[in-house]
């Protein structure tokens, strides 16, 4: 195995403690101590131990921090290098006694840190959708539907949707797809009304019920879907995928799955046609020499993780946070431990780990449902390396500390590894600024080291200033989530997810800095993963599931960075960011403004031929240094303000003001969303930023107390963040 143990301390000046604050009743006693003097020797009594929760200690010194170790008597159960942390155990009344001793110290609750997927049952919402649970006014409309499709003769089916809400529903589009075998679609109609003028190949299509003289469904009412086919049917509900929209906001979906082939078909996950990956892939520029780094659940043995294009195992390294086991690329191949011989144990118990590799790196060719040519894959960097560190349990969560720990895994094992880009498809709140984080500290590290970093958003949008950690990192490569609306062969209603977070961040950098596909995304998974089973109907019941969020929208963009490295290799991540920003896509509507804000879409749409294709250099953290950052000396704001209306606007930029309010897709459905304008190129809205001072960037000083965001009411009462409690 790997010995992780054997790896060089980094030289970061920030320092940061993990430590297990002791919940008990018993108290720790200091014998005639002052207010804010030393204890006297041998006066600290032994502290109470019961429940545990876990926090980060952040300090400036380790010196300091060691001293602070010895003084209250703290076992160090565990170290890490990358921000020169420790695991240890410490009561309430040590960390009181810590803040005494140390006001400098900060102190973080070792909060859990969730993956930013979604496997739900309602799938991304359309924009004037909501989700039920904020009590919004969609929670008052409903609807069911057969959970299996009933078959009349070799040819027909039909499929009957209920209305069970208390008002009526009016159909708006219903999208579908089907076996390949079932050759054209002849007839669809709801009720008495035709949907469909002319035969349909197969494939997704989308069917508008405006032609429909009376779409409406009332309270109560069903209504049944005939649907016919030119050749005989294949007869089995998970083959197909039905989903009707109604204008009210919710949808229904036919309870089986959401494909249309069998095990033995080729799939298509569309999306690196759609970002123009394919092309790439044609004049052989597929990833090959580049190794992405995986901070996940795991990954699966599917064939098409584990080997690229070429056959050959791609998987050089596999680290589990939790067991402390790495196994090298060799004991994968083998599959058993060099020294011990013990088989080796890989696995993905969640399942997202796999999903986002294979929309990385997944190297099983694309069916041709859009007679793509051979050679089209459905990962967008088929040929990539891959380095999987499981920091994610069954149920998709972790801990600051796990994160870290994998952090410094991905750091220490660089060059050993040759890791190029590192892939965070998860999401923590923010609870301090960006640079005491030790998340964050950690994710600076990374990319002082040279490894190219794409964040999540986060899935907590689509109010301002909702992006999570380590999103809110303003040196990495922040990625939030759009849909297609299930319309692959059109960009004209696709629309930012209202999952989707959006910036400023509290230090008033533009957030998200790219979007990317993150809605009903297809990607491999193990039907006995956590997520296969409770959402089984967006599996296949074999190897692909959909699902959305920022998490793939962030792989999605990972893969484009491993293409664009393959062709330079030279470039740094300041490059990487710089032409990725550039050649956005930004979405606008008919009259050249933007269909959304900056702080909702970044720059636009990631394309992988345009950002592979681009030179453009020194746009990106200009003004900037990480390694001050990382050592306290400097911190940086970004332009981003907040005028005496609540709206957000750019220092001295106009015609980039947002009010917070999600956009209304009608807006701009019938526009040209995508534009292929070049909307930054002579602003340097993404490029500049200044040293952090006191000022105040927001005009609401309740800004925070509303979203609950920060645990402690007088969290930023002092401006120089001398010691943050977390309760």
């Amino acid at each position: 195995m790997i010995d992780f143990c054997a790896v060089q301390t980094l030289k970061v000046k920030k320092v940061a403690i993990v430590v297990s604050a002791v919940l008990c009743t018993g108290s720790l006693l200091y014998a005639g101590q002052q207010q804010s003097g030393y204890p006297a020797e041998g006066q600290i009594a032994e502290a109470d131990v019961s429940q545990q929760q876990s926090y980060i200690l952040s300090g400036a010194t380790e010196t300091q921090l060691q001293h602070l170790v010895d003084e209250l008597g703290i076992e160090v159960s565990q170290r890490f290098t990358v921000i020169n942390a420790a695991a240890v155990q410490v009561s309430p009344e040590q960390a009181a006694m810590a803040r005494q001793l140390y006001p400098e110290i900060s102190l973080f609750d070792d909060k859990s840190v969730a993956l930013s997927g979604k496997g739900n049952n309602k799938r991304d919402c359309h924009p004037k959708c909501t989700d039920p649970s904020t009590g919004d006014e969609s929670a008052n409309y409903s609807a069911t539907s057969q959970p299996e499709l009933v078959w009349k003769g070799e040819q027909e089916f039909y499929w009957q949707v209920k209305n069970t809400s208390k008002q009526a529903l009016t159909i708006e589009k219903v999208v579908m797809s089907w076996p390949e075998e079932n050759g054209k679609l002849i007839e669809f109609k709801v009720g008495s009304h035709h949907l469909i003028a002319e035969p349909r190949l197969p494939g997704m299509t989308t069917l508008d019920a405006s032609v429909m003289k009376d779409p409406v469904i009332k309270q109560n009412q069903s209504v049944d879907f005939k649907v016919s086919f030119a050749g005989p049917i294949v007869q089995s509900s998970q083959a197909y995928d039905i989903t009707v929209f109604f204008k009210e906001g919710i949808s229904e979906t036919l309870n089986s799955t959401n494909y249309s082939f069998d095990a033995s078909k080729k799939r298509d996950t569309y999306f690196p046609s759609v970002i123009n990956a394919v092309e790439l892939h044609q004049n052989g520029i597929t990833g090959e020499g580049v190794t992405v780094a995986v901070i996940d659940s795991g990954i699966s043995s599917h064939s098409s993780l584990k080997k690229n294009t070429y056959d050959a195992t791609r998987i050089k390294a596999f680290y589990d946070v939790f067991s402390g086991k790495a196994y090298s690329q060799t004991e994968l191949e083998t599959g058993e431990e060099l020294a011990t011989g013990e088989p080796v144990e890989i696995e993905d118990l969640n399942g997202h780990g796999s999903h986002i590799s294979s929309i990385i790196a997944g190297s099983s060719e694309s069916y041709d449902l859009n007679k793509l040519p051979r050679g089209s894959y459905n990962g967008i960097a088929p040929d990539a390396g891959l380095v999987v560190v499981k920091a994610f349990d069954e149920k998709g969560f972790s801990t600051y500390h796990d994160v870290i720990a994998a952090i410094e895994y991905v750091v220490t094992h660089k060059d050993e590894l040759g890791i190029d880009v590192l892939n965070m498809s998860f999401s923590a709140d923010a609870q301090s600024h960006y640079w005491d984080d030790p998340i964050n500290q950690a994710v600076m590290a990374a990319w002082e080291a040279g490894i190219v970093v794409i964040a999540s958003a986060g899935n907590k949008g689509p109010e301002a200033m909702t992006i999570g950690v380590p999103g809110n990192n303003p040196y990495v490569i922040t990625v939030g989530a759009v849909s297609d609306n299930y319309t692959r062969n059109s960009t004209t209603d696709d629309f930012v997810t209202k999952f989707s977070a959006a910036g400023p961040t509290y230090e008033g950098f533009l957030k998200p800095e790219v979007v990317a596909y993150g809605g009903h995304v297809s990607g491999n998974m193990k039907s006995d993963s956590y997520l296969a089973k409770n959402f089984p109907q967006f599996h296949d019941g074999f190897d692909f599931f959909m699902m959305s969020g920022t998490s793939q929208s962030t792989a999605m963009t990972s893969g484009v960075v491993a293409l664009m490295l393959q062709l330079d290799p030279h470039l740094t991540p300041d490059d990487i960011k710089c032409r990725l920003v550039d050649s956005a896509i930004p979405a606008m509507i008919d009259s050249g403004e933007l269909a959304y804000s900056v702080f909702q879409q970044g720059a636009g749409m990631i394309d992988a031929q345009r950002a592979v294709d681009n030179t453009k250099t020194g746009c990106a953290n200009r003004g900037m240094d990480v390694a001050s950052d990382l050592r306290g000396d400097k911190h940086y704001m970004g332009p981003a303000r907040q005028d005496e209306n609540g709206n957000f606007y750019i220092e001295g930029f106009a015609g980039f003001e947002w009010n917070g309010v999600y956009r209304d897709a009608n807006l701009w459905s019938d526009a040209n969303l995508w534009s292929d304008a070049n909307l930054w190129s002579d602003a340097n809205l993404w490029s500049d930023a200044n040293l952090w001072s006191d000022a105040n960037l927001w005009s609401d000083a309740n800004l925070w107390s509303d979203a609950n965001l920060w645990s402690d009411a007088n969290l930023w009462s002092d401006v120089n963040m001398g010691w943050v409690t977390q309760e």
